[in-house]
């Protein structure tokens, strides 16, 4: 024991050289994992899941929840999972509209006051990986509700179709707008394969013809659907744009990982786009693909950007991506920061994903 405790001290310590040996970088994101899936799991199970603010949020959730079903934590995932169910999924017989909608956050003596669709994709994908990994046929049902009840937040505007942001359990109206993360089109259209679901299939045939026109000349991808321009602008196929045709880099890689089965040829225009670049940043314009202030790509951007190269099987990408971040994440583990479990289950999630490849 003495002596396993020695190399990992070592190998942590190592972490700041630069490493010119594929095989050692990998080994030393392997160890990462073991010691950050550790730390995230006790976090979970002291309950340790509110952002500063004192919510919990669903996206945390159900990432987490995605990894642990992954990696098969039968624990950590059923702890989050009863939680879920407990505290976030609608599930009232008595009032089925809103049957298997998914609030977007909670804290405790509060109501809900939203749901979230990015949060009930994650909790649904959560929930259906978790009923392969565990053999819980429960989940699976779960998820094909939380499913149900995302597709009912579709409609369509100016003749435009979109998934609706949210539904709001106080005035009991759905919001005008869409943003593109809030879809899945991957997800749902396996479900849809494995389930024969005609729903599912139909709301990810529409998600990926939505994305075609969502992407900017840059190659990246534009973030709102508000149907409501097209009135000012009738002539114009105005269906997705970003307010200041300003793009955050970060959101457009997460979108393209969504795609990467259905549609990669548009999905590899972000990674493309991001290769091509001398310096990475935030944000950029999505017509002219210059960078909008000088604030530069971190954490968030080349975790991203790992995840979404392997997802396309570019090894090159892949490796110079993981390079860069690397030593975020070494930081991120030694001094972990808000939104601690956010930016955990998005470290975890791309080291999956490359470590599949």
């Amino acid at each position: 024991m003495r002596k396993r405790l020695i190399i990992v001290i070592i190998l942590l310590a190592g972490f700041t050289f630069v490493w010119a040996d594929p095989v050692d970088i990998y080994f030393r994101v392997s160890l990462l994992e073991e010691l950050l899936h550790k730390q995230v799991h006790k976090w979970i199970l002291e309950e340790d899941l509110a952002r500063s603010d004192g919510y919990i949020y669903t996206v945390d959730i159900g990432q987490i929840m995605i990894y642990f079903a992954l990696k098969g934590n039968l624990k950590g995932y059923s702890t989050l999972r009863d939680f879920a169910v407990e505290n976030i999924i609608v599930n009232d017989p008595g009032k089925p509209f809103t049957r298997g909608f998914v609030a977007w956050r909670y804290r405790k003596g509060e109501k809900l006051d939203a749901t979230g669709t990015t949060e009930s994709l994650r909790i649904a994908k959560a929930l259906w990986l978790g009923s392969q990994s565990f053999n819980r046929s429960e989940d699976r049902e779960i998820a094909l509700l939380i499913l149900d009840g995302y597709c009912r937040h579709s409609g369509i505007d100016q003749g435009i179709w979109f998934i609706k942001n949210y539904y709001n359990f106080t005035t009991n109206s759905f919001a005008t707008n869409s943003f593109t993360v809030d879809y899945d089109p991957d997800f749902l259209m396996e479900v849809a394969d494995k389930t024969d679901h005609p729903v599912f299939k139909d709301v990810a045939i529409k998600s990926y013809e939505l994305f075609k026109d969502g992407v900017s000349p840059s190659g990246l991808f534009y973030d709102i659907i508000q149907p409501e321009v097209k009135t000012l602008f009738p002539d114009l196929n105005m269906k997705v744009f970003s307010p200041n045709d300003i793009i955050q880099l970060s959101n457009s890689c997460n979108i393209a990982d969504t795609i990467i089965k259905g549609d990669p040829e548009i999905a590899l225009k972000t990674l493309n786009f991001s290769i091509s670049q001398k310096k990475l940043y935030r944000y950029y314009y999505g017509r002219t693909g210059e960078p909008v202030t000088d604030t530069k790509a971190a954490l968030s951007e080349y975790t991203a950007l790992v995840e979404l190269s392997s997802g396309l099987n570019n090894i090159k990408a892949q490796k110079d991506f993981l390079e860069l971040v690397l030593p975020m994440w070494k930081g991120f583990y030694k001094k972990p920061y808000n939104p601690k479990l956010y930016t955990a289950s998005e470290i975890l999630l791309a080291i999956y994903a490359l470590k599949e490849k």
